[in-house]
């Protein structure tokens, strides 16, 4: 059980609009070698989209940016780092009444489009009872483990019941109110609602992604393994060989 202090309903019940996400992501903790942190920027911010109408969800980047390139020498030293540092531009589309999710990605220069059944309705999520204020509304907290790319997360979920929407940014969802906030191992990636709109949308501002080759979330899974398997294997296994840096997304 859990009870919010501030009165939940006196914001109006709408569930047509768009909330403006900021992603951090910080590139330092994410990066074990300390040396390499020395030459690159500690943070990195983006910002994304959910337009949410009737009981579907759109979330997609805000606006198209192109991968900067940070290049560094340490003459003292002779060696040189170069990382290219790209944005994940994943849109996310669920019908959540029918309880189906599309994802639209690309990997290696190919586009994907992933569909099945929504992976937040498995979603172990614990109610914490935590309580704060995000983007003007009153939230509670939910945590629960998990893992992308082989990589464990602990994630902290801050949802607001006043907008009676089970979604979120990228694939967070499964609450009882939408996600205003996601907190990935303690501030390693942050995702904070910036603004909250509510206001009628079209047919087209709400239409599924349809670019890609179409596969099952397992397909493509197996689609990515093989291909770092073959990348492993063409740089004779060496740590740290190769281009440039991705932050890619489960």
């Amino acid at each position: 059980m859990y009870v919010l202090v501030t009165p939940m309903f006196v914001f109006s019940q709408k569930n047509e609009g768009v909330v403006v996400y900021s992603q951090t992501i910080n590139l330092h903790q994410m990066i074990p070698d300390e040396r390499a942190r020395q030459w690159m920027p500690e943070k990195q911010t983006f910002e994304s989209e959910l337009f949410f109408q009737s009981g579907k969800t759109l979330f997609k980047p805000k606006k198209s940016e192109q991968p900067q390139q940070v290049t560094a020498d340490d003459q003292s030293s002779g060696w040189r780092m170069m990382m290219n540092r790209r944005r994940d531009n994943t849109i996310v589309y669920r019908d959540l009444n029918a309880g189906t999710h599309l994802e639209a990605t690309a990997f290696m220069d190919k586009e994907f489009l992933i569909e099945g059944a929504d992976p937040t309705i498995s979603s172990n999520w614990k109610v914490t009872g935590k309580q704060k204020m995000v983007a003007g509304y009153p939230c509670i907290s939910a945590m629960r483990s998990d893992s992308a790319m082989g990589r464990p997360r602990e994630i902290t979920a801050w949802f607001t019941p006043a907008i009676p929407v089970q979604s979120g940014p990228q694939s967070f969802g499964g609450l009882p109110g939408l996600i205003l906030e996601i907190d990935q191992n303690q501030g390693q990636i942050l995702i904070t609602a910036a603004s909250i709109e509510f206001k009628p949308l079209d047919a087209v501002t709400m239409a599924p992604p349809d670019k890609g080759k179409r596969v099952s979330r397992e397909e493509y899974r197996k689609i990515v393994e093989e291909r770092m398997k073959e990348m492993r294997e063409m740089r004779g296994g060496a740590p740290g060989s190769g281009g440039g840096m991705m932050i890619i997304r489960n």
